[in-house]
């Protein structure tokens, strides 16, 4: 069964999601709103919500937060991050198809949760395809490469708006 991205009090859910909703109607400009299903290997019923801002058309700086999950007797509760990227954008002539940005970068975890993450560090990849000016479908892997024990990581399938 897919979850909301949060179970906490509802009161505090429509305040996050006023805020979330406030920032996107002032800022506008190069913000991108994603929501997606998590998965750690295999879809679990997880869903993210991702919010970042372009810089200087190459850094793309973020904010996740993940619903609780459950797969072979593990639960995960929310959790969430605070991720930077650097952005290289695919050549115009190169074959249709493949992605149109490439991400790589860092990130921090709220809290570390066996077996996703065994520390607060972790790594960025990610591919977007861009559909038209403001939609995108991608995919986002945190992980902390093997620095530290769990390292499962966390996916993201991402369908994106940018303003």
């Amino acid at each position: 069964m897919l979850k909301l991205p949060f179970n906490n009090p509802k009161k505090a859910v429509i305040g996050i999601l006023l805020v979330i909703t406030l920032f996107v109607a002032y800022k506008a400009k190069a913000t991108e709103l994603e929501v997606g299903a998590a998965y750690t290997g295999e879809f679990n019923g997880g869903v993210g919500l991702t919010l970042s801002e372009r810089f200087a058309d190459k850094i793309d700086l973020g904010v996740a937060l993940f619903s609780d999950q459950q797969w072979e007797a593990v639960d995960v509760d929310n959790n969430g991050n605070f991720w930077f990227a650097y952005v290289a954008e695919k050549p115009a002539t190169w074959v249709v198809g493949l992605p149109d940005e490439v991400h790589i970068g860092g990130g921090y975890w709220f809290k570390t949760q066996s077996p996703i993450n065994g520390c607060k560090e972790t790594f960025l990849l990610g591919l977007k395809w861009r559909l038209g000016d403001h939609a995108s479908v991608g995919i986002r892997h945190w992980s902390n490469a093997g620095i530290c024990s769990p390292n499962r990581g966390q996916d993201l399938l991402t369908f994106g708006w940018r303003f």
